[in-house]
């Protein structure tokens, strides 16, 4: 569980990072399409390092992206209805 901690947290500082630098350097205030790209792609490698954690505990969890769609249920956790 601390690792997926420490790698969500070094993704997220990285994106931040990203962020600030793509303020302060040359031209101010404007920030790239690519810086933002980046930044995209940080957080959600940094969110499917969480999916371990989440089926190991037996979380439901949906994913979805344009037309793709992932979705974990636990079935203990749901209530059957007879």
């Amino acid at each position: 569980m601390k690792t997926t901690v420490i790698w969500f947290s070094i993704t997220l500082l990285t994106a931040i990072g990203l962020v600030v630098a793509g303020i302060i350097i040359p031209p101010p205030g404007i920030i790239d399409p690519s810086v933002l790209t980046a930044v995209g792609e940080l957080l959600g490698f940094g969110a499917l390092a969480q999916m371990p954690m989440l089926i190991k505990r037996g979380t439901d969890f949906t994913i979805n992206h344009g037309n793709t769609s992932v979705q974990i249920n636990n079935p203990d956790k749901d209530e059957h209805q007879d």
